[in-house]
């Protein structure tokens, strides 16, 4: 009985080990892979035909940067799309899925409303965390954009009261308050 106790210890532990160099093996041939692709002159179509070879994390950095591309170069629906189909994936942390809504309702195509938008960010303006601010500062655009000028100063009067915001951000709450004349 020793002798196959000892067997099965060794097996576990050269499996694991084995496990574990594999692992190692795939996140450096995905590191380079990712890399390789930011060099090179069209990152996302890289990106998108090399997708397969990378690793989750590297695949969400990906796309990422192929939703950027598509908003850079005017094509804010397809931007919208991706952003918001890595805003719902569970196997990514909520950070990134919020920065993802975020960025979606940043890269709305003309054919959305400021109500859409401001649906579109409600769980961010309405929860807490990093983006809270951001997400307020973009909801009272899209106020403005629908001529609700007191709602926006409202959305922009919690940017202030926020424990959390950075001095630039409730800097231009303050002056953006000031241009819509508070009342």
């Amino acid at each position: 009985y020793v002798m196959v106790a000892t067997g099965v210890v060794v097996a576990v532990v050269v499996f694991t080990q084995t496990y574990k160099q594999w692992q190692v093996s795939q996140n450096e041939q995905a590191a380079e892979t990712f890399y390789q692709a930011m060099m090179g002159d069209d990152a996302a179509a890289a990106f998108e035909v090399g997708r397969d070879d990378l690793t989750e994390g590297y695949q969400m950095l990906a796309d990422f940067k192929i939703a950027s591309d598509k908003a850079t170069s005017g094509d804010k629906q397809g931007a919208e799309e991706l952003y918001l189909a890595l805003s719902k994936h569970d196997d990514i942390a909520p950070l990134y899925r919020d920065l993802a809504l975020l960025l979606a309702a940043m890269n709305v195509p003309e054919s959305r409303t400021p109500d859409n938008v401001i649906t579109m960010l409600a769980p961010l303006t309405d929860g807490s965390g990093p983006f809270q601010g951001l997400a307020l500062e973009v909801a009272a655009g899209a106020d403005v954009q629908a001529g609700r000028v007191d709602a926006a100063i409202e959305k922009l009067s919690q940017i202030e009261q926020l424990a959390d915001v950075s001095a630039p951000l409730r800097q231009r709450s303050v002056e953006l308050k000031k241009i819509l004349g508070e009342r």
